[in-house]
């Protein structure tokens, strides 16, 4: 009904009628495509349980190596991590989790010795 509102010569190109449109029968169809994704939906989202907790803690790697200054560089950042992981899996597969999580170490290194460091004043 939206459509033939907004713009009625193209919602009748498309076949789209608001008279032809029943509302329990848009309801019914709306519940059965919910109720495909809902059944689909824990294949499709994660393999294993803990899968979830990996990929949070590969964000904040990311966040740290994108400096937590910024959306685009902890993109950035996220990138870097990916393509970290993506050879780390194929030099050493086994170790792909540890390089990943290791690469946080130089970078918080790195951050606290470029950091300026101010001394604290005694009262």
């Amino acid at each position: 009904m939206e459509a033939e509102r907004i713009n009625q010569i193209a919602s009748r190109l498309n076949d789209l009628q608001a008279e032809q449109i029943d509302p329990a029968e848009r309801a019914e169809t709306v519940k059965q495509m919910q109720q495909i994704v809902y059944e689909q939906a824990p294949y499709i989202i994660t393999v294993y349980y803990d899968s979830g907790f990996i990929i949070g803690l590969k964000g904040f790697v990311a966040a740290i190596v994108g400096g937590l200054a910024s959306y685009p560089l902890t993109a950035i950042g996220a990138v870097m991590v990916g393509i970290l992981e993506a050879f780390s899996s194929f030099w050493a597969s086994g170790y792909k989790e540890v390089i990943v999580f290791t690469l946080i170490i130089p970078v918080l290194i790195w951050l606290s010795l470029t950091a300026v460091h101010h001394e604290e004043e005694e009262q």
